[in-house]
Parts: structure tokens; C-alpha cells; sequence
């Protein structure tokens, strides 16, 4: 999914030991928006794209990619506590929490800048 290209830099599509896969199937929903250092989470049927950034603005949202009809659409009944970009998290064995940690965030007022916070976000 994705990928950053930089002229400087490598990315992960580049080189050869990924030409050995086999591609079991592609999916080609397109994607609403253009946000870049998001994170994405898999579960059964579905992928979870939560925050990011686009345009040096930060998002709260969380999209869901259903993998049966092949859509997008963003969840209205499910936000980021605060709107971040490049962090991380993880998702519960049960399927049903999100941990989501540290990052940037550019709505946290006069404290705009690194969260060294922890969010766990219910999926249900």
C-alpha cells in the first residue's frame, strides 16, 4: 500500500527479492483522499486507515476499506482522539482495541509538536 518516493532515499518497492512474491490479489478500490504518515490496521474483513497528514493538516479521521466490496469509506462513528500523523499502534488480538502511540500532532493547542501520550480506541 503506498510508499514515500524520494529521489535520495529507498523505498520499499525498490530492488529485487520483492519480484519473488506472488501477488494473490489486487484490489482496486480508489482511495478518497492523499494523506501521507498514516497508519493502517488489517482485520478480518477489512483495512483501517486511521490520521495522517495532507497539506500540513492533520486528520483525525479513520477510513475503512471493506476488502468484500472493494469501497472506501470514512467511519463517522469512529475518530482519533486527536489528530496525528507518524505514529504507531497496534491492534488487540480480539480485534475490537486499537493502541495507538506517540507521533505529531498539530491540534493539541500551545502544545503543538511530539504526543507522548497512549490512546486505545474501541472498534466496536
Amino acid at each position: 500500500i503506498g510508499g514515500y518516493q524520494h529521489p535520495h532515499h529507498a523505498t520499499w518497492n525498490e530492488g529485487k527479492p520483492h519480484e519473488a512474491r506472488k501477488i494473490l490479489h489486487t484490489f482496486s478500490g480508489e482511495f478518497p483522499c492523499q494523506l501521507a504518515r498514516c497508519i493502517y490496521v488489517a482485520r478480518t474483513n477489512e483495512l483501517l486507515y486511521f490520521g495522517g497528514i495532507q497539506d500540513q493538516v492533520c486528520y483525525d479521521t479513520v477510513y475503512r476499506f471493506s476488502f468484500e466490496d472493494e469501497k472506501w469509506q470514512l467511519c463517522l462513528e469512529l475518530r482519533m482522539p486527536i489528530k496525528l500523523e507518524g505514529f504507531g499502534c497496534v491492534l488487540t488480538l480480539d480485534q475490537r482495541y486499537v493502541i495507538i502511540c506517540g507521533g505529531y500532532s498539530t491540534d493539541r493547542g500551545m502544545n503543538v509538536g511530539p504526543i507522548d501520550e497512549i490512546f486505545v480506541l474501541d472498534l466496536l
